[in-house]
């Protein structure tokens, strides 16, 4: 079996340390702790399969407009530290949730659930895998279509568009020039039968309920 990598999205503290620590008795797991500014350049570096956060730093993130878009990288999450009271109706309908372990589990929990995902599992409690089938079920028709009629490159265009990405940003995120970024969102918006930018943000948003 081949070494897997996991990235805990922290801050380096005592917190991340010790759970770092408690990850090492996985064996062929290579584990990093670094920020969401970091994770863009290491996930270019080595490929990660696993990123391991906490309920309220991806909180925080979102707040501050921080937050990485883990579907663009194409990064699978696993939440810990989640309250049972509340939590964000976005986060739970992300295709990147992998899992998540909420605030009084046991401490075993964390590297059972990380290896049984790892394995190819979802490591989800039946009420938020029934809120996940029931968001699927109502955004299928629009998944269908518009992940069916783009390219690979389309879509990371126009989650990138939904984020605010500037065609300059965007260039430099995916390694391309600012034409080519153009003639992507050109292409983009042709099939999309829009004629601006906030029109394909709306779409992405609303859902797409029918081809044309």
């Amino acid at each position: 079996m081949s070494s897997q990598v996991l990235v805990i999205l922290a801050d380096q503290n005592l917190s991340s340390s010790l759970i770092k620590q408690q990850l090492s008795s996985l064996q062929q797991l290579t584990v990093y702790v670094c920020t969401a500014s970091e994770l863009v350049k290491l996930s270019r570096e080595v490929v990660v399969d696993l990123i391991l956060v906490d309920y309220q730093h991806m909180v925080d993130m979102d707040k501050a407009c921080q937050l990485p878009n883990f579907e663009v990288l194409g990064l699978d999450l696993l939440f810990h530290n989640v309250p049972d009271t509340s939590f964000k109706e976005e986060f739970v309908n992300s295709p990147a949730l992998k899992g998540l372990l909420f605030q009084d589990v046991p401490i075993e929990h964390l590297t059972r659930s990380v290896k049984h995902i790892l394995n190819g599992g979802l490591w989800l409690p039946r009420s938020w895998m029934e809120k996940m089938i029931l968001c699927f079920r109502e955004l299928g028709v629009y998944k269908n279509f518009s992940y069916n009629l783009l390219t690979s490159r389309e879509r990371q265009i126009l989650d990138l568009l939904s984020q605010g990405k500037s065609n300059k940003v965007m260039a430099e995120q995916l390694f391309l020039s600012e034409s080519t970024i153009k003639t992507h969102v050109y292409k983009l918006y042709k099939k999309l039968d829009v004629h601006r930018r906030q029109d394909a943000i709306t779409l992405l948003k609303n859902g797409i309920r029918s081809a044309k």
